[in-house]
């Protein structure tokens, strides 16, 4: 019963989602704000998410399907804003892919305990491979596929905290704590944190999952989004007491090292001296980032379908669909060094605009919800917008 329920699964791909490379990068960027401002942080961006995923919800009631933000925009107004909307979903979406592809590649290139350098490479490739086949066979795959990875990485999840907790220190977290404060920190963590909540791109294909069901769908916003939350605050937690924030083994050190994902991992592998320990953070950073690679890919993948009219039983057109999906953001990847986080930073301003501001100015329009609350809505849409383009150009 719980496997089949359609809420549950909906609630994975929620979660599953937006935990993934973006919670990977938290504790790095939590590590130059202080406990109580990346707390204050957090709860801020996770309801800004919640709010917005039920605004797009309300927005796609009034007109009586589940649309992608462009078609939404194509409904409500007579410009061609609805380009620039299409333009935000494409350059999100690959932004997302390029960093997920980078992460695996990146994680599986310092698994040289299981396989050689040469061969970790091409694991990488290969799990890219599966994944994109999750996503392009069957809703069904992917659906159990996303469920049963969920599970497994929770699981890890689990395990992890518990080595972790063997070997946290809370004269380290003192090192991290201090008053709620505004800095130039909490700019440039600002759209890392948005991009972790960031499971609007796959709104319209949870409505179609749960059959325009509005009360399972906002309880799947609601819980998959609460459960991402309790496990960012867990996560950060722990890994702020692992390791300190200064010295050779440090945040610091990872900082040096253009706060790579692999020199991360490879920090708190090292401090906490347990090769068990390895393998389970890098098994569940790889499961961390593959279930938002599967949320995120169905959701560009459908979008596609969607924008070009294709028929999902023409195999010309799923291969269309297919290379549009995933050959950019795999070349971004694989020729573009420490993508990462730059990419899931680039990513925020595109997710702005798509859970954001466009869905805001449509609701203004319409006139649903208080117009008070979506004008201060966008206007925290702007400034995330800002702020990313500050962060880009200084």
């Amino acid at each position: 019963m719980f496997i089949k329920n359609k809420l549950v699964g909906a609630v994975f791909i929620v979660a599953g989602t937006s935990i993934g490379a973006s919670m990977l990068a938290l504790p790095m960027m939590a590590s130059s704000l202080g406990v109580l401002s990346t707390l204050a942080l957090l709860i801020f961006i996770w309801f800004l998410g919640y709010y917005t995923a039920t605004l797009a919800l309300e927005i796609n009631h009034f007109y009586k399907g589940a649309y992608s933000i462009s078609e939404l925009c194509k409904k409500s107004f007579n410009s061609k804003i609805w380009l620039l909307a299409d333009f935000s979903i494409v350059s999100l979406f690959y932004s997302l892919l390029a960093a997920y592809i980078s992460g695996i590649i990146d994680i599986a290139a310092i698994n040289k305990f299981i396989l050689t350098s040469y061969k970790s490479n091409y694991l990488g490739y290969l799990i890219v491979g599966v994944l994109i086949f999750c996503v392009v066979y069957n809703n069904k795959i992917l659906d159990i596929s996303n469920r049963l990875v969920f599970i497994l990485k929770f699981t890890l999840f689990l395990i992890l905290l518990y080595f972790l907790s063997l070997k946290i220190k809370f004269a380290n977290i003192n090192h991290f704590v201090s008053y709620i404060e505004i800095n130039s920190q909490i700019f440039k963590a600002i759209p890392i944190f948005f991009t972790s909540f960031g499971f609007h791109g796959g709104i319209p294909f949870i409505m179609k999952y749960l059959d325009n069901d509005a009360i399972n769908i906002k309880k799947s916003f609601f819980l998959g989004s609460l459960i991402s939350f309790f496990i960012y605050l867990l996560w950060m937690f722990f890994s702020l007491g692992v390791l300190p924030k200064y010295g050779l083994i440090s945040f610091e050190s990872i900082e040096h090292a253009n706060n790579k994902l692999g020199c991360f991992i490879n920090m708190l592998t090292n401090i906490a001296d347990n090769s068990a320990l390895h393998s389970v953070i890098s098994m569940f950073s790889w499961l961390a980032i593959v279930t938002s690679f599967l949320g995120v890919g169905i959701g560009l993948y459908d979008y596609f379908f969607e924008k070009f009219k294709f028929k999902k039983n023409i195999l010309k057109d799923q291969l269309l669909a297919l290379l549009l999906t995933f050959f950019i953001p795999f070349i971004m990847a694989i020729f573009e060094q420490n993508i990462f986080l730059s990419a899931l930073a680039l990513a925020a301003i595109s997710l702005s605009l798509l859970a954001i501001i466009f869905p805001t100015a449509i609701a203004f329009k319409i006139g649903i919800k208080s117009r008070l609350a979506v004008i201060i809505t966008m206007f925290f849409g702007i400034v995330i917008i800002a702020i990313e383009v500050v962060n880009l150009l200084f």
